[in-house]
């Protein structure tokens, strides 16, 4: 349902760069082809990258099974299975995200995934944002929010673009 409106966005909205900021990053492959000469980055995709460069296994909290299901589907389908320690569902809706109540469930699913060898967590829901630097202190360990890891890498890529095009000018 999501992935038409994103095109849509992004035919009514010019930028240089996009960040579909859903964790399961619905339309993605289609975005990118509707985005001529822009970049179009997804906050799952950006941040199991991001995880990469800070720890040798990562694991998602995923709001819930069905989420679970469709990173392990991202995660093959991006040939990193070997470094997935696992998702960990929260039970949980992305509206219910935000909710201060749901730190003990994340506590408690990043306390799992590193005991199934995770050292870098990922948060399965951009709506999860708020609690990064909580579960990063509890955990002991480096939490990644996937919008920032997006934002991050566009503008990036964006400052590396405009400086090749400033290289090029005589």
């Amino acid at each position: 349902m999501v992935a038409p409106l994103v095109q849509q966005t992004i035919r009514r909205e010019r930028a240089s760069a996009y960040v579909v900021a859903c964790f399961s990053d619905p339309g993605l492959t289609g975005a990118r082809e509707e985005a001529k000469g822009s970049l179009v980055l997804g906050c799952g995709e950006s941040a199991i990258l991001h995880a990469l460069t800070v720890g040798d296994q990562f694991g998602i909290i995923s709001l819930s099974d069905l989420s679970t299901l469709r990173q392990r589907r991202m995660v093959r389908m991006m040939g990193l299975t070997s470094r997935y320690a696992g998702s960990a569902a929260i039970s949980a809706t992305a509206e219910e995200a935000t909710s201060p109540l749901l730190i003990e469930k994340m506590v408690d699913a990043g306390r799992a995934l590193a005991s199934g060898g995770a050292n870098v967590i990922l948060m399965g829901c951009a709506g999860m944002a708020h609690f990064r630097s909580s579960l990063e202190d509890r955990l002991g360990m480096p939490v990644i929010d996937p919008t920032s890891s997006a934002v991050a890498m566009a503008l990036g890529l964006c400052t590396l673009r405009e400086s090749r095009l400033n290289e090029s000018d005589p």
